[in-house]
């Protein structure tokens, strides 16, 4: 996730081209494959109790969310995040380098390189020092800075400035999801815990396709990379304006 994207541009930009840009994680998955069946894993033993379905699961999930105004902010922040900036900056970042910028492979490898350091870097700051007080300002910040730094990212053609907005977008990452999970994980009974993470996994990684093929169609009717960045950035500080506005109990989490 931090450092694959850059290393896959580097070894596109080599002489190996693509047949070696492919072949290498092919061979790496296909050795993580052997050592993933080498594993000897012990059987859990089975309690006698039923274990609840999936849709039990998910609707259980449901039903916590609703109870708590921090986790229901939490929720259609997660939901909105993923719909408008996963699709247009996962998807969108090759084609904007190649389009805006006029890069090459190596181009997208250092931008790829410029989030992948700042992600690292806010991870360990943030594991040092361990901030236990005020989190829910700090996840708050961290996605409104997000979508400013997004939208400066949008509408800069200079490599060098679009390397210093998606450090500080990288940043930011890490500065909203570690306190959130553990906000979370003080916050909610431990026998719900799973069920509560699985939802929100679903709403972060489940969502991604849905948000990859509006940016794909708005491309297809001609519209720039740029301008649907800019717009997907504009859209969520306004999603995250109302949310502070009207569930401010994300805002004021400890």
């Amino acid at each position: 996730m931090i450092l694959g994207p850059m290393i896959g541009g580097l070894l596109v930009a080599s002489s190996g081209g693509y047949l070696f840009s492919f072949g290498v994680p092919a061979v790496m998955l296909f050795i993580s494959a052997i050592l993933a069946f080498l594993l000897n894993t012990p059987a859990t033993e089975s309690t006698g109790q039923k274990k609840p379905g999936m849709w039990q699961s998910i609707k259980e999930g449901f039903d916590i969310v609703k109870q708590s105004s921090f986790l229901k902010a939490l929720f259609i922040s997660t939901v909105f995040l993923n719909v408008f900036v996963t699709g247009p900056l996962m998807m969108g970042l090759p084609i904007f380098v190649k389009s805006v910028l006029n890069g090459s492979a190596l181009d997208f490898s250092y931008v790829e390189g410029s989030m992948a350091v700042g992600m690292l870097l806010s991870s360990i700051i943030i594991g040092i020092f361990n901030t236990k007080k005020r989190r829910g300002l700090m996840v708050t910040l961290s996605l409104l800075s997000m979508n400013l730094f997004f939208l400066w990212f949008s509408q800069s053609t200079s490599l060098h400035v679009c390397m210093i907005a998606i450090f500080f977008i990288g940043i930011t990452f890490p500065a909203t999801n570690i306190p959130i999970i553990s906000a979370v994980q003080s916050a909610v009974d431990k026998k719900m815990l799973g069920r509560l993470m699985g939802l929100l996994t679903m709403a972060s990684m489940g969502l991604a396709p849905l948000s990859l093929a509006p940016t794909s169609m708005l491309i297809s009717y001609g519209l720039t990379i740029d301008k649907i960045m800019a717009g997907g950035a504009i859209s969520l500080i306004v999603v995250n304006l109302l949310i502070m506005w009207k569930l401010p109990a994300l805002r004021k989490m400890e």
